[in-house]
């Protein structure tokens, strides 16, 4: 009986011994980059959109995004170790259901950005092409009211691509 106690112990020892010494870790845990980076600049993304003023919303979320999660102190780019560029390549807001007359009752806005985190010295950490937030919104009868309904809509996005990027950023090493 003796036996069989010391040989679960001795398995579940070694198993974790494997796992410590493998270098697992939590996901979302840490900071993959080495020691020696420590802040992050992040400007404000190009705009080749006709959507005047979201690249001051998603920048504004990723600013709150790094800065809520504490993994990179987010300081001004003469002082940064690594700079996150990026561009919102477009905004596309289709009707995506209509009356019986045709008219728009909802659209989809539907947001592409690029970015990319680099060092100093200009050299690539992580690049994603295509990130990609879509949120719908109603068409009211008033264009005013169809307005705020899409500014909710794009702020919604910015929040969402600004916790993705962050998450893609320390998840895809």
């Amino acid at each position: 009986m003796k036996m069989k106690a010391y040989s679960k112990f001795t398995y579940t020892l070694l198993l974790l011994l494997i796992v410590t010494g493998c270098g697992y870790h939590f996901s979302g845990q840490g900071n993959p980059f080495s020691e020696d980076i420590k802040t992050i600049a992040i400007p404000v993304f190009s705009n080749q959109t006709g959507e005047a003023g979201f690249e001051n919303f998603l920048t504004n979320q990723l600013v709150y995004e790094f800065t809520s999660r504490k993994r990179l102190r987010v300081v001004d780019i003469k002082d940064a170790d690594v700079v996150l560029k990026g561009k919102i390549r477009s905004i596309n807001q289709p009707d995506i259901s209509f009356s019986g007359s045709y008219h728009g009752l909802e659209r989809k806005a539907v947001v592409t950005i690029e970015a990319v985190l680099e060092k100093r010295d200009g050299s690539v950490l992580w690049q994603d092409k295509d990130i990609i937030r879509e949120e719908v919104y109603k068409v009211e009868s008033s264009p005013l009211a169809t307005e705020s309904n899409k500014q909710a809509a794009l702020h919604k996005i910015a929040a969402d691509l600004a916790e993705m990027t962050h998450m893609r950023i320390f998840e895809d090493f």
